[in-house]
């Protein structure tokens, strides 16, 4: 009897395991995309983030219009360009160079055409514009507002997504059922051994 309760703990445990494996998948380049967008980012103490309403109009037109192929292109350029940025050492936005300033302006321009969109950008009024290829205005605002310098608003913080794990795109409720059927089984082998 303890044999056959052995052999099936260790069957439950083989396939809980092959359950968790099979619904872990890597991330796909438009998740991994999204998932940058929905998050803030901190660069040398500065922190850089979309409002609420810019990240759900990026990521709609991201899951709508982005092929995979042209979702990780736009991710590498952006990935590129907050590592320029951390490469400058500033840790206030007015410490950037006028070069790189324009070097980064030049690359968010072409990243944005990749992605099939046309970014404006008007130094004068410190104001952005996101257009789409049909005319319509993706999103727009003042780009000053979209980077917090420190000691600005000390009470800044990010929020975590809490719902996929980043690394996997898997949503943390995959794991319950291969969790609880392990519990399950350990009850009943304790409550036939008692």
């Amino acid at each position: 009897m303890r044999k056959l309760s052995k052999i099936l703990v260790m069957a439950l445990v083989v396939l809980a395991v092959v359950t968790m494996s099979l619904n872990v998948n890597a991330a796909t380049s438009k998740e991994t995309l999204t998932n940058y967008i929905r998050n803030a980012h901190n660069v040398n103490g500065m922190l850089f983030e979309l409002t609420n309403s810019q990240k759900n109009a990026v990521t709609d037109y991201i899951a709508t219009s982005l092929d995979e192929n042209t979702a990780n292109a736009v991710y590498q350029d952006i990935v590129s360009i907050e590592q320029k940025i951390k490469n400058t050492g500033a840790a206030n936005t007015s410490q950037i160079s006028k070069q790189v300033k324009t070097e980064v302006l030049e690359k968010a321009k072409a990243t944005a055409k990749k992605a099939g969109l046309t970014l404006n950008v008007n130094t004068k009024t410190k104001s952005f514009t996101l257009v789409k290829s049909d005319g319509k205005t993706l999103i727009s605002g003042n780009y000053t507002s979209l980077v917090t310098n420190p000691g600005t608003n000390a009470g800044s913080t990010t929020a975590a997504s809490g719902k996929k794990l980043l690394y996997t795109g898997a949503n943390y409720a995959l794991y319950a059922l291969p969790v609880l059927a392990i519990v399950a089984v350990a009850v009943v082998v304790k409550k036939r051994k008692a």
